[in-house]
Order: structure tokens, then C-alpha cells, then sequence
């Protein structure tokens, strides 16, 4: 499932790089917090954040899933530094998991 968000002004983020998401005073949580890492699907140029995650039955994930329009959460980042060089003379190797979204825009 995706979840797009305002991206702040002047805030900006390199392919491959990750932010955490807070919620706010959710109405359920569990010992998992209110708070995950996600990586950040959009494009750096794009002008809303994009998010993708597989929907797993957390208390996170419930109110993710349910939040309405125009509802305020806490983003932390952008962290992470996993950018692919520009060398084409370079091998490259790409180990990735989790779900399946394409940070590299490979040539």
C-alpha cells in the first residue's frame, strides 16, 4: 500500500535514503511503538513523499491505513546513505529486501 505526504518546503532527500514516520496520538499502539523507518518510494524531484509498505496487522499499520486526509504525523530523516555511483566502468552489486520498489534509476 502507498501513503503520500506533504513534503516540507526546502526538505529534500537522495534515492535510497529512508525517514521514520511518527504517528500522533494514534487511537491504538503496541509494543512496537508509534513510530517505523520506511524508504522513500517517490522521486527526489517529485513534490509530494511517497511511502510503500506491506500492510502487516500491527497497530502501526491499522492506523496508518485509516488515517484521514490531511491528518498531521512527525517525519525524522532523511537517514541512510545507499546511492549508486556513476562509474559505468564499476561493477555494482544491489542486495535488497523487504517489498519489492526501485530506488535506482540504473543506466
Amino acid at each position: 500500500m502507498a501513503f503520500w505526504f506533504e513534503k516540507p518546503s526546502g526538505w529534500t532527500f537522495k534515492a535510497g535514503q529512508f525517514i521514520d514516520i511518527s504517528l500522533l496520538s494514534p487511537p491504538q499502539t503496541d509494543a512496537e511503538g508509534d513510530k517505523r523507518g520506511f524508504s522513500i518510494s517517490s522521486a527526489p524531484e517529485e513534490p509530494t513523499l511517497m511511502i510503500t509498505t506491506r500492510m502487516r496487522d500491527t497497530a502501526f499499520k491499522r492506523v496508518l491505513k485509516t488515517l484521514a486526509f490531511g491528518t498531521t504525523v512527525t517525519i525524522e530523516g532523511p537517514f541512510g546513505n545507499l546511492a549508486l555511483h556513476n562509474n559505468v566502468a564499476r561493477a555494482a552489486v544491489i542486495l535488497a529486501g523487504g517489498i519489492p520498489i526501485g530506488t535506482f534509476g540504473l543506466r
